[in-house]
C-alpha cells in the first residue's frame, strides 16, 4: 500500500492516511527518545552485524577446505600459525590456494574488527547502572545485557510481562481454526534477536549449574519436557519483565533492592511514529 506508492506530499495522501489510520491499519512504531540512545543501538546492531559476517565468513572457508578434503572447526580458524599448513593441505593449484589465503585475510580482518567493537560495545555498557544490574543475572554478560537494554529502551511502553515475552519471540499464543481444537505455541513472529539473546542467556545459567535458574531446571519438575521448551521457559525467568522486575526472587533481589534507585527510570514515552506493518 504505502510502501509501493510515491512520496506523499499532497492533500489526497493525507487523506488516505488519515482512512487508514481509523481503520486501524497503521501500527505505532517506538523510537528512541534521545540521540544518545539511538546510537548506541545502532552500535549494538553493528556489533552483531559484524559477528553474523564474521560467521558466514568462516562458513564460506571451511566449505572451501571441506571441498577439498581438508576438514577444520571454526576453532582452527582463528589461529594465523595453523593457517598456511592448512593451505599446503590443499591440491597444489595456485588459483585455489590464493583463493583460500584472500578468504583467511577477509576472516581475520573481520575477526579483528569484531573484538574493537567488542572492547567498545563493554565499555559503554559499563556506563548504565540498568545494564551492570542486568550483568548479574546468571547467563547475561555485557554484550546480552546491553543488547537487551538498547533494543527494549524503556520497558513502560509494555502493558505486561506477557506482551514483553511476544515481543522477544518467547510468549505464547493460542490459534484456533474454525470449531477446531485451540493450540498453543511460540509466537510466530518476535524480534530475532532478543530470542536469540535471551535463548543463550537461558543455556549459559543452565551449563553454569551454580545458579538457582539452573536448580529449578533439574529439580522443578520439568525433566518430561523438551529441552527445547525447557530453555523457552527458563529464558522466561531470566529476562527482566516490566519496570525492570522478574518473577523470580533472586532477579528481584538483584534488580529491585530499592524501587527508587534500581528500576528503569520513568521517563515520558518516547515519540511514536506510525508506518504500516513492521
Amino acid at each position: 500500500m504505502i510502501a509501493k506508492d510515491s512520496d506523499k506530499d499532497d492533500p489526497l495522501d493525507a487523506e488516505r492516511l488519515a482512512a487508514l489510520f481509523r481503520g486501524g491499519y497503521l501500527k505505532a512504531v517506538h523510537q528512541s527518545q534521545t540521540l544518545e540512545r539511538s546510537l548506541l543501538k545502532q552500535h549494538v546492531s553493528f556489533y552483531h552485524d559484524r559477528v553474523r559476517e564474521r560467521v558466514r565468513q568462516g562458513n564460506q572457508l571451511m566449505a572451501l577446505l571441506r571441498r577439498h578434503g581438508v576438514f577444520v572447526s571454526s576453532s582452527d580458524l582463528s589461529s594465523p600459525e595453523d593457517r598456511e599448513s592448512l593451505v599446503e593441505r590443499l591440491p597444489k593449484s595456485s588459483l585455489l590456494r590464493n583463493d583460500v589465503r584472500r578468504l583467511f585475510s577477509a576472516y581475520e580482518f573481520l575477526r579483528i574488527q569484531e573484538g574493537e567493537i567488542h572492547c567498545e560495545l563493554i565499555e559503554q555498557a559499563r556506563q548504565y547502572e540498568v545494564v551492570r544490574r542486568f550483568t548479574q543475572v546468571p547467563g547475561l554478560g555485557w554484550i546480552r545485557a546491553v543488547t537487551f537494554f538498547v533494543y527494549i529502551d524503556t520497558p513502560h511502553r509494555f502493558q505486561g510481562k506477557s506482551s514483553l515475552w511476544r515481543y522477544s519471540g518467547i510468549g505464547l499464543e493460542r490459534r484456533r481454526s474454525g470449531s477446531g481444537p485451540t493450540r498453543v505455541q511460540l509466537v510466530s513472529r518476535g524480534h530475532r534477536r532478543l530470542k536469540n539473546i535471551l535463548i543463550g542467556a537461558a543455556k549459559t545459567a543452565i551449563a553454569s549449574i551454580n545458579n538457582p535458574f539452573a536448580t529449578s531446571m533439574f529439580t522443578g519438575g520439568r525433566k518430561k519436557v523438551c529441552l527445547h521448551r525447557q530453555r523457552v521457559a527458563m529464558s522466561r525467568e531470566v529476562l527482566p519483565r516490566r519496570s525492570g522486575v522478574s518473577g523470580n526472587p533472586v532477579v528481584n533481589m538483584i534488580l529491585n533492592r530499592s524501587v527508587e534507585t534500581v528500576r528503569w527510570p520513568k521517563t515520558r514515552r518516547a515519540p511514536l511514529s506510525t508506518r504500516p506493518g513492521d
